[in-house]
């Protein structure tokens, strides 16, 4: 299912760095989970850091990130084998 309305880059950019409440959070994961787009502009954000700068995602945020682009991965993967 493709996202219609994206996040703006600002927004994603707070979301980033853990300026948002978790209620703001779940709403971008859910939109992350869906939206190519918005994932770029996050994949941007995080890898425009220097290395040694940590992502400010609350852990509990940050794993279920992790689940969600891990199941991306898995779904794409399986589209092509």
């Amino acid at each position: 299912m493709a996202a219609t309305t994206h996040v703006s880059e600002a927004r994603l950019e707070y979301f980033a760095n853990g300026r948002l409440p978790p209620t703001a959070c779940e709403s971008i994961l859910n939109h992350l989970a869906d939206c190519d787009q918005c994932l770029t502009v996050m994949d941007v954000l995080w890898t425009s850091q220097p290395e040694n700068a940590a992502v400010a995602l609350p852990l509990p945020i940050a794993k279920r990130l992790e689940r969600t682009l891990r199941q991306r991965i898995r779904n794409t993967h399986s589209q092509y084998n």
